[in-house]
């Protein structure tokens, strides 16, 4: 069975994290305060899909992020913090994975993998890679 990525439509919000998940976000760039908040924070997201191409409309901490994808293509993706950036969706057995080849604009591949546990439950694993070591795996669970 493939990743549904229509089933991601909803409000979503972070219910366990790694111990090192602040520590994470602030190296991805994002500020502390903001890393902070996301623990808090709900996520409505809005997905539209359409064969190979699926479209997102995510609030993320006050901001709307809008961004459209086509599966094996490499697309521009804009963030909550209006950095742009490469990114390549994939499916992989169950999971939907996003790797940005040059994450950070010094080498670091970012790698996001995105799991259904149950209908109510996303499991997120984050890794990424430079290229002087390969970093340890990070993973959210959202309800």
């Amino acid at each position: 069975m493939s990743f549904d990525i229509g089933k991601t439509n909803g409000t979503w919000r972070v219910s366990k994290t790694s111990d090192n998940y602040i520590q994470l976000l602030e190296k991805l760039g994002v500020p502390e305060d903001m890393a902070k908040k996301s623990l808090e924070a709900e996520y409505p997201l809005q997905m539209t899909v359409s064969g190979d191409t699926f479209s997102s409309k995510m609030e993320v901490l006050g901001k709307t992020v809008e961004n459209s994808y086509t599966l094996g293509a490499e697309a521009m993706e804009e963030d909550a913090l209006g950095r742009t950036r490469k990114v390549i969706y994939t499916m992989e057995g169950d999971c939907l994975v996003s790797v940005y080849p040059d994450y950070d604009g010094a080498g670091m591949v970012f790698r996001h993998s995105r799991c259904f546990l149950d209908d109510n439950t996303l499991h997120l694993v984050r890794r990424e890679k430079t290229q002087h070591k390969q970093g340890c795996v990070k993973s959210i669970l959202f309800i």
